[in-house]
């Protein structure tokens, strides 16, 4: 037999430099079903600790230890599930909650430098927790959201966040969704242990592929 020798064989990693570490990260950790947190070129997003459900944006370029009072977007009443920076404005993050809302946020150039108490816009219209935000990766300000009240909603930003677009058709628990490269379609996993391509431009399936034997994928 051959025995063929790894190209990282001998590529160790390293840790960064103190100076160039981020300290007394206080992060809410109780989102699972979700990413939890995100980063673009400018910026890190995370949930953070604390009553109803705050979240921490800060600079990529300020390393260090945060300060023990960093400034936070407050507007949510329940837990933050999933962080997600818009691919056309670095300054703009959406937010998935446990209190059953989506919301846009704009913060300052450079970060925050108090706290955010009032979000762009708010995105009402689920039933239950909502565990996912995705951005369009086209389409500039196109936001979809995914709850647990098996419903995919889109929202159109600019129109002060329209719902444009609510597919209800997966049997149980969306557990996962993305955009494909062009925004043309959307991939989900459900729990039914299916996967999905959807059309959102007929709000028809293009596509069912079972998965995984197990529940989570």
């Amino acid at each position: 037999s051959v025995v063929r020798s790894s190209k990282f064989r001998h590529v160790f990693g390293k840790t960064v430099r103190k100076e160039e570490q981020y300290e007394n990260i206080q992060c809410n950790a109780s989102a699972p079903d979700s990413n939890l947190c995100d980063a673009n070129a400018k910026y890190f997003c995370l949930p953070w600790r604390g009553g109803g459900g705050p979240f921490v944006v800060w600079p990529l370029n300020k390393t260090g230890r945060l300060p023990q009072d960093v400034p936070l977007c407050t507007g949510h009443s329940g837990t933050v599930m999933d962080l997600h920076f818009n691919p056309f404005v670095d300054e703009c993050v959406a937010s998935a909650s446990d209190d059953t809302t989506a919301k846009v946020w704009m913060v300052p150039d450079g970060g925050p430098t108090q706290d955010i108490e009032k979000e762009h816009v708010s995105l009402v219209g689920h039933h239950k927790k909502v565990i996912q935000v995705r951005w369009n990766p086209i389409a500039a300000n196109v936001l979809a959201t995914v709850s647990y009240d098996n419903s995919i909603k889109i929202w159109d930003i600019e129109n002060n966040g329209a719902e444009t677009y609510s597919f209800e058709a997966h049997p149980d628990a969306i557990q996962s969704f993305d955009w494909n490269y062009n925004g043309s379609l959307y991939g989900t996993y459900c729990k039914d242990k299916n996967i999905r391509l959807v059309d959102p431009r007929n709000n028809s399936v293009a596509g069912t592929f079972l998965c995984h034997a197990g529940n989570k994928a």
